[in-house]
Parts: C-alpha cells; sequence; structure tokens
C-alpha cells in the first residue's frame, strides 16, 4: 500500500505542476472560458460529475467524434482503469475496471443502456466474453463508474459499470443530421465506408416527440489465410437502429419509450499466429493459421420504458426493460482435435483409418431478459436526502457448443456425426432491494450509506452427446443464494470548487448451477469485492484546469475462476483471493480559449493471492489482461477561420502496458508488450456542416493484444493473437438541418 501512496503522490505532484506552469497565462487572459460542466447520473440522480463522492469519467458524444470512435476498442484508452481484452471482434472479449477481469464465465463489470440493465447476469451464458459493446452514435455520453457498485446497480457490478446514455427527443425542434464516411486501412486491399443518420422532431410541441437514427458501417478486412488462400478475411460491418419517443404528459410526468438494434458481423476474426521464438508474424504480414473460417455475428435487441413522476416532496422512477442479445461464433480446434479422427475412423470402422480432416467449434449464445426497478427517491434540498427502491430480473439462456468432423473438402464424416455436442440452458431470477441516505452536516460535509438485499434462484440443465463429451448425457441443477452489499462515503468540501472523499462498497458476482462433470461441485457461490478508496476532486484558476485523483484498495473473495476438464469442458470452481490497489489521475487544461489538454492514467498492481494452482499459475501472479500502467495524452486546438467556420486540430495518444493473457506462471503464459497509439483529426465546421479527416493509429503500431499458445501435446508450434487494427486514414462529412 505505501508504494501505491507513493505513486499516487508523485502523479498528484506532476499534474500539480503542469497546472501550475500556465497559471499566469490563466490568470492574465481574460479570453479564457471555463471548462464545460459535466452532467452525470453516477447515482441515479442527475448532478455535477464534480460532486459525486466516486471515482468515474464522462466520455461526451463531441469526445467520441474527435476520435472517430466506432466501438469499445476506440476509446476504452482514454478512460483510466478501463480495459477492453478483444477476442477479435465487437462485443467479443473482456471487459475489466480496477484490475478485476473476468476469470470466469461471468461478466465482473456491469453494463446498463440508460436506466436499464443489459447482458446476462448468469455463469451459464458467456456473459464475460459476449458483451454489450454499443457503437456509440447517438450516444450523448458513456458513464464509466470505477470500483464495485453493488447497492445501487447489483449483480455483476464487481468491478465497476459501462453506462451508454443515449440522446433523447428534443419536444420543442426539429433537427436532422446525415453522415457518411470513407476511409482506408493498411494492408487491407479493399475501402471502408459508413452511412449514418438521425432524425428528431416534436409531434405535438412541448408535449410529444419522437428521435430516430441509423449507421451501418462496412470495414475492410486487414488479415490473411495462408492455409486457405484467402486475403482480408476479417471484414466487418456495423449496423445500429434506434427509436425514442418522449411524452411530457404535463410538467411532472413524462414517459420515454426506446427501441434499439445493433448487429456486429466480422467474417473472421483478426487473429494473427505469431513465431514462438521471435513472437513476431509466421513469415510476415498478417497471416491467419487457421483450417476454417472463424466469423463471430452478434445482435442486440433492445426495448426500454421510463416514466418519471415528481411528487411534492419525492421522484418516482419506473423503469422497464426486455432484451435479446445473442451471438454465434466459430472456433478452430483442428490443432487439438484433428489427429483424433484417423483415430475414431480406425475405432468406428466407418471411415477409411487414413482420413485427414478439420474439426471446427461452431457455438451459438441466447439470452431473453427482462427487467423492472422502482425506486422513490427525495427531492427537495435540505439536509437529508434518501432513496428507496426495488428490482426484478428474469433471464432465460442457451449455450450451444459443438465439435464437428470434416474432411478436407470441408464435408461432415457421417460415421463422426455429431464427434461432440454440448447444450446448456438456463434460468436466472433475482428479486432485489436497496436504499441509501445522505445527511448533510453542513455545506461542506456529509456522510452517506446504502445497501442492497437480493435473492437469485437458478436452474440449469445439461445435455451432451459424442465422444468428445463424452457420449450422451442429460442433468439437470438449481441454486438459490442471498447476497447483502453495502456503501459508506464522506464527503467534505475544501471551498466551493475542491472536495476530497472516502468511500466503502461491495460488489458481488451470482454464483450458480455448474456443469456436470465426475467431482466438479453441483454449484459455484457468488463471489465479491470490498473497496477502500479516497479521492480528491477539484476545478482550479477560474474553472480553467481539473484535477481528479484516487488511490484505491480492493479485495477479491472466493473467486469465480473457469477451469478446464480432462474432457476439454470447462467448468466454475470457487476459491482463493485476489488484491488490486492503484492509483488514478485525469487532469484537464484550458490555458487559452480555444485550447484544452488532458492527461489521464492508471496504476494497478492487480494480483492473484491465493489459489491460482488451479489457474495454472502461481500465488503473486499478475491477474489476467491487467496491464500495470495505462494513461492517455489529449490535445484539442479550435479557432475561427472565415465567416462562420471553425478549424478543429484534436490530437491523442493512449497507452498500455505489458500484460499476460493467463496467469503469468502459466505454462501457455506470453507477456504482451505495451504499445502507443495515435490517433488525430482535423476538422473544418459551422453549424451546419462538419468536414473531417481522421487518422486513427497513425503512426501503424502493431499491437499483439493477447498470445495464446497454440499447442500439440508439450509442442508450441505457435502463438495466436488477436491484432489491433492497422493505420485507419479516411474523410468525414455530416450535415445538420
Amino acid at each position: 500500500m505505501k508504494s501505491t501512496i507513493s505513486a499516487f503522490w508523485r502523479a498528484g505532484c506532476v499534474a500539480l505542476t503542469a497546472t501550475a506552469s500556465v497559471q499566469v497565462w490563466a490568470q492574465t487572459s481574460e479570453a479564457v472560458s471555463q471548462l464545460e460542466e459535466v452532467i452525470v447520473t453516477a447515482e441515479k440522480r442527475t448532478q455535477r460529475l464534480q460532486d459525486v463522492p466516486a471515482s468515474l469519467s464522462a466520455v461526451s458524444t463531441e469526445q467520441l467524434e474527435s476520435i472517430r470512435a466506432t466501438q469499445l476498442a476506440d476509446y476504452a484508452g482514454y478512460v483510466p482503469g478501463l480495459v477492453f481484452a478483444s477476442r477479435g471482434g465487437q462485443g467479443h472479449g473482456y471487459i475489466a475496471l480496477r484490475g478485476l477481469a473476468p476469470l470466469g464465465e461471468a461478466a465482473a463489470v456491469g453494463t446498463y443502456i440508460d436506466d436499464t440493465p443489459v447482458g446476462s447476469s448468469s455463469a451459464m451464458a458467456a456473459g464475460s466474453t459476449v458483451v454489450v459493446d454499443l457503437t456509440p452514435y447517438d450516444v450523448e455520453r458513456i458513464e464509466v463508474l470505477r470500483g464495485p457498485q453493488g447497492t445501487l446497480y447489483g449483480a455483476n457490478a464487481l468491478g465497476g459499470l459501462l453506462k451508454y446514455v443515449t440522446t433523447q427527443p428534443d419536444l420543442e425542434r426539429t433537427e436532422m443530421r446525415v453522415g457518411s464516411e470513407f476511409f482506408t486501412t493498411s494492408k487491407a486491399s479493399q475501402e471502408g465506408w459508413g452511412v449514418r443518420g438521425a432524425l428528431s422532431t416534436p409531434l405535438i410541441e412541448g408535449k410529444l416527440a419522437v428521435r430516430g437514427s441509423f449507421l451501418v458501417r462496412e470495414s475492410p478486412g486487414y488479415v490473411d489465410n495462408r492455409i486457405l488462400g484467402l486475403s482480408d478475411v476479417n471484414d466487418g460491418r456495423q449496423e445500429n437502429y434506434r427509436v425514442a419517443l418522449l411524452w411530457q404528459a404535463t410538467s411532472d410526468l413524462s414517459v420515454k419509450l426506446t427501441a434499439l438494434k445493433q448487429q456486429n458481423q466480422v467474417d473472421s476474426t483478426n487473429h494473427v499466429a505469431l513465431d514462438p521464438q521471435t513472437l513476431q508474424p509466421l513469415g510476415g504480414g498478417l497471416p491467419q493459421q487457421r483450417y476454417v473460417l472463424t466469423p463471430f455475428d452478434q445482435e442486440l435487441d433492445h426495448y426500454a420504458a421510463t416514466v418519471n413522476w415528481s411528487l411534492p416532496r419525492a421522484d418516482l422512477t419506473y423503469a422497464a426493460s426486455y432484451s435479446e442479445n445473442g451471438s454465434q461464433d466459430v472456433g478452430d480446434l483442428t490443432v487439438s482435435f484433428g489427429p483424433l479422427i484417423p483415430v475414431l475412423c480406425t475405432v468406428t470402422g466407418g471411415c477409411p483409418p487414413t482420413t485427414a480432416g478439420v474439426v471446427p467449434f461452431p457455438y451459438r449464445n441466447n439470452v431473453k431478459k427482462q427487467t423492472h426497478e422502482l425506486r422513490l427517491s427525495s427531492s427537495a434540498d435540505g439536509g437529508f436526502e434518501w432513496m428507496l427502491g426495488s428490482f426484478y430480473a428474469r433471464e432465460k439462456s442457451l449455450y450451444d457448443q459443438r465439435l464437428e468432423a470434416r474432411d478436407t473438402n470441408y464435408a461432415i464424416i457421417p460415421a463422426l456425426a455429431p464427434l461432440g455436442i454440448a447444450v446448456l440452458s438456463s434460468e436466472y431470477e433475482e428479486k432485489a432491494v436497496f436504499g441509501n441516505a445522505t445527511y448533510h452536516f453542513n455545506e461542506r460535509f456529509d456522510v452517506s450509506a446504502g445497501l442492497r438485499w437480493a435473492r437469485n434462484e437458478q436452474g440449469f440443465d445439461q445435455f451432451t452427446r459424442g465422444p468428445a463429451f463424452g457420449n450422451d448425457d442429460s442433468v439437470g441443477s438449481d441454486s438459490s443464494e442471498s447476497v447483502v452489499t453495502y456503501m459508506a462515503n464522506g464527503r467534505l468540501h475544501l471551498s466551493e470548487d475542491a472536495m476530497i472523499y472516502a468511500r466503502y462498497v461491495t460488489g458481488y458476482r451470482p454464483g450458480g448451477p455448474n456443469v456436470a462433470l465426475p467431482g466438479v461441485p453441483p454449484t459455484v457461490d457468488s463471489d465479491s469485492t470490498t473497496n477502500y478508496e479516497l479521492g480528491f476532486k477539484s476545478e482550479l484558476f477560474n474553472r480553467t484546469a481539473l484535477l481528479n485523483a484516487t488511490v484505491f484498495y480492493i479485495d477479491w473473495d472466493d473467486i469465480q475462476s473457469n477451469v478446464i476438464s480432462p474432457q476439454n469442458i470447462a467448468y466454475l470452481t470457487n476459491g482463493g483471493k485476489a488484491r488490486s490497489q492503484g492509483v488514478e489521475l485525469e487532469t484537464t487544461l484550458r490555458p487559452a480559449s480555444g485550447l484544452t489538454f488532458g492527461l489521464s492514467g492508471a496504476y494497478t498492481d492487480a494480483t492473484i493471492l491465493s489459489g491460482a494452482a488451479a489457474l495454472g499459475g502461481l500465488n503473486g501472479d499478475r491477474i489476467s489482461y491487467i496491464p500495470k500502467w495505462s494513461g492517455s495524452l489529449t490535445a484539442d486546438y479550435r479557432f475561427d477561420v472565415f465567416s462562420d467556420w471553425e478549424m478543429q486540430l484534436n490530437g491523442g495518444y493512449r497507452y498500455t502496458g505489458g500484460r499476460f493473457s493467463t496467469l503469468e506462471h502459466n505454462a501457455t503464459a506470453q507477456e504482451a508488450d505495451a504499445y502507443g497509439i495515435v490517433d488525430a483529426t482535423v476538422a473544418l465546421t459551422n453549424q451546419r456542416w462538419s468536414v473531417r479527416l481522421f487518422a486513427k493509429n497513425l503512426t501503424d503500431e502493431r499491437a499483439f493484444l493477447s498470445p495464446m499458445a497454440q499447442r500439440r501435446g508439450t509442442a508450441v508450434l505457435y502463438y495466436v493473437t488477436p491484432i489491433n487494427e492497422p493505420r485507419t486514414l479516411g474523410v468525414s462529412v455530416d450535415v445538420r438541418f
């Protein structure tokens, strides 16, 4: 903890020195404009970000446009402590905050769209690897809450929360926006393009309004599959459609209805093969060493209704949702199971013993989820604030995995059909009540406390067939558990523009039924985190500079870990402890009107303290996917050029330190090198037009994101890893009406 505090002190001193160096400029320039006030809903109330006694970031639509962000991988590096470990496509990967990566099958970071959760809470629906990665178009901002959020947001907010706040219909005026873009990507033989648009209009002025938006984007592939003789195999497509209806029934009552549909597709994931000795692409270029294409297709349908009713002394909110989140993926297990094909042909006698083949591994996942939340919160300003609420969720999921034995012409080998089938179906039901209260001793000092009680009940059925999964078998099980989470804050305003706070909060990830295997426990318990946090927030020099810093310490207990059985089937187990401690820093500086600098960073020391043997590592190993150091620098300069036209120059640098895709002493472990990516845009805008030249990964940095060994027996054949997007240059045009 001493080293963490020391790092926190050094980072704070550097930021204060940089800020102080421009104090004279800021004080003597009357034209310097203040930083914009950021409003968030992190605590389920509308408030200034600087007043929230917790560590959080808000990424605005303007910031997303300035870096041409089209998915989580584009902006995660600009948010302290946020990690997206890609598995090869949008929505396909792991999300981690504060060093808490999902070592099991359930998500460790919660996801919300406005007031409602999305994604699975169950450990039986691949929620840790199939995530909601909403394309950030027609999104007002993205709020990232660091640290456990168990009392307000419940299950799966073990490490924090990612919250998409969408743009709402305008009751007073009509606005239309359309745009397109054209771009090229290094190593790709084709070009990419995108079209988008949004329309908001009042149907009854001041009473009823509707907003609709769409986005379609085609991205070229840049990875070549040399085994199949195919180029640019990882072409991608994004589609987004959204409709929102807002009814202001009275001055005190509003109803909002939304429908959203998103589909992400890639023809094959962007994995490349690395030489086991040099850890460089095998044979040069960006090669994929796979015997079958590995497409990924994810679709999200989300429907929500929110009612806000202002009562005389309280505000009543009801938020309901129904969502269906599904994905289809194909893996290539030819290296592992291909040599068994001749053996099985000999055993069955149904095919020649010299038969050679490939083994695709298609699997699909589908989650249907409904949620209801009712909360009542105090509305009048005063010495005492409170909130009471209830929550209900129900979901059904289906996870279907198949091993296929095919010959070299890609035809099914009938005698070996099926090689293996595993179908897992589950149900999850959760009921919860929660509440919190804040007492203001005076204008400067207040304390808060909160509690949430939740109970979940789950059912599970497992069907397996084929020699790879132990022939025909059908079993079922169920589980139930109750969990209580807590929160306590203390907040002291040193001045109107400076605050320190202390925070204690817990979070959890639900347990549930386990896969049925000999020697495997029938259920797994929930795991939990306890977070201790000390933070400082300030606005300096007439609010032309901002400095936010946090030091934290987290205990992670009864970790849910994913373990592979001798039959090559994954199951869950509890055991072990981990610790994550570190520092988070965000600064913004506006030394002159039109010129803004940003600096953010995180130091995260996340290690397994006990129970590492089940994961093939040693106690003391760093947690998978987590870099010790990460950070970003941004610069934004705007100036008038002629008439009503403005020039905007944006630059960004995001740095990610070295990390492991498994525990560092695992036999398959290989450290991924640190990397830094430069993004830049030049835009010419007025109130109607916006023309932007953009560069993503300007220096064409090659980042091998998470190398994993491909083995045959004890021999490492090569490493396979997803790769970052190469340099992409393009032009974007938007027009407003």
